[in-house]
């Protein structure tokens, strides 16, 4: 399980006025919003039988986390179909009564935040036909064991990206402008290299970390030499 502790020498040494609890607070934001961006931490939810009739199946995420998005949906019946994504408003021009049709499903629509649509209405009930939702997570914004990033969060997430995280850090704390160690030269040279990283964690989390398609240019954590602040520290 990551943790606050995990992260905070690369981190105190830059703002030493700044308290723990406002650093922690400021990593949890950054670990939120990088989840958000680049859509790195897949979950893929147990095998949901599907039912004659019933359209309409609930997302199930892990306790301490929320949905980002649906990334694919698998439907399993003689064989393993990708069900492709439509929306509502395609559907309604494509066929005014689609909501009254009924078949084997070949695609899906976001029906609210917490479930999604088969489309056509499954025609038939089989245990052996399993839905496979494959989404995206974040954790909760409120942490439920103090010191813990998030209950139960995928370690992979900040193991992987933990250089992205603490720049992005820094980038909060450094542009809080009520803050004694405010310092907006070195907040944007740490969101730049926050940013970088976001598009880097991007690309892997949708090709894969495969070495044709993906081109690290990543240097590492910025150090602004102009800043006093700053710990000199090699990192």
């Amino acid at each position: 399980m990551a943790t606050f502790e995990d992260y905070l020498p690369w981190i105190s040494p830059h703002v030493p006025l700044a308290s723990d609890p406002l650093i922690e607070n400021s990593f949890r934001k950054m670990v939120i919003d990088f989840c958000e961006r680049t859509y790195y931490h897949k979950y893929d939810s147990a095998a949901v039988n599907v039912t004659k009739d019933v359209a309409i199946y609930n997302f199930v995420t892990p306790a301490g986390h929320q949905r980002v998005r649906t990334e694919t949906v698998t439907f399993k019946n003689d064989s393993s179909i990708l069900l492709q994504p439509v929306t509502e408003s395609q559907l309604g021009t494509l066929d005014g009564g689609w909501m009254d049709r009924t078949g084997t499903p070949t695609s899906y629509l976001e029906w609210d935040m917490g479930s999604l649509r088969l489309f056509p209405t499954p025609a038939t009930t089989s245990t052996n036909t399993p839905l496979i939702i494959r989404i995206s997570l974040r954790p909760d914004a409120t942490p439920s064991i103090t010191g813990v990033v998030t209950a139960s969060f995928n370690d992979v997430v900040c193991n992987d990206n933990w250089r992205t995280l603490v720049n992005g850090t820094l980038f909060t704390l450094f542009n809080m402008h009520t803050q004694p160690w405010y310092h907006p030269n070195a907040a944007g040279e740490y969101a730049v290299a926050y940013r970088q990283g976001v598009i880097e964690a991007t690309t892997k989390a949708s090709q894969g970390n495969v070495k044709s398609v993906r081109k690290v240019r990543y240097g590492g954590l910025f150090t602004p030499n102009y800043n006093p602040r700053i710990s000199s520290t090699t990192w």
